[in-house]
């Protein structure tokens, strides 16, 4: 065998050594989405402002609620990770909770929306049910290029 075909045979076995570590790695990857409803306590004639990427929102008044409720589903995935990681079978309970601040007649609540490198937690689609007497409600979205190394206590 010539060492050109040598080197060709070498280069193709090398090309093929190094697609399949890629997908051994990549098999790590995970894709997950889940839903659900928080309730908050909303004292009378209080401005609620929603911190958060979301970029589905909505806002709905309703005569006959007396609560804050905030139904919406989010996503957590990894992509391209080269590392050993164990994939998670559902989404963190504390990604899925809005935290709450009270400063005046202000109520603040903000998501747990982050991206740090290859890992993405976000709230795809939210619906906030406020009950008639309240201050309304506000939305402050959060820029995208905020996510990164995003951290929320």
């Amino acid at each position: 065998m010539s060492s050109h075909l040598q080197l060709r045979a070498w280069l193709s076995f090398l090309c093929i050594a190094i697609c399949m570590r890629v997908a051994a790695q990549s098999s790590t990857d995970f894709y997950i989405r889940n839903a659900t409803v928080q309730r908050i306590a909303v004292p009378r004639d209080q401005t609620i402002v929603i911190k958060c990427y979301c970029p589905s929102r909505k806002a709905t008044e309703d005569a006959n609620s007396t609560e804050l409720e905030l139904r919406f589903s989010g996503t957590f995935s990894s992509v391209g990770y080269h590392g050993d990681q164990k994939k998670p079978s559902s989404i963190p309970e504390k990604f899925m909770r809005f935290t709450v601040t009270k400063n005046g007649s202000k109520l603040t609540i903000e998501s747990h929306e982050f991206q740090f490198i290859h890992h993405l937690f976000v709230i795809d689609e939210l619906e906030v049910v406020y009950p008639r007497g309240s201050g309304g409600v506000a939305f402050d979205p959060l820029s995208g290029n905020s996510l990164e190394g995003r951290h929320i206590e």
